[in-house]
């Protein structure tokens, strides 16, 4: 998930069907540079929005997803 969208529906929706989802925090993945500086102000007021500073890759113009991992609830105990 781009990290300015939030996962929330997504998290939800799997949840309803016995997956458990949990961020992989501290990882993101370089998904594409954004297009035009106005694209680029609206990413950084939706980071903003959610809580999120836009300094370093995305403050460069650099489109980020975040990581989630969804196993099948109780049959994973520890995801590391």
């Amino acid at each position: 998930m781009l990290q300015f969208s939030p996962f929330d529906a997504v998290e939800a929706k799997l949840n309803n069907r016995g997956y458990r989802s949990e961020e992989r925090s501290g990882r993101s993945f370089f998904h594409r540079r954004v297009a035009s500086a106005f694209e680029k102000h609206q990413v950084d007021e939706k980071l903003r929005g959610r809580g999120v500073e836009p300094a370093g890759k995305e403050a460069d113009g650099q489109l980020l997803a975040a990581s989630y991992l969804s196993p099948i609830r109780n049959a994973v105990k520890q995801v590391d």
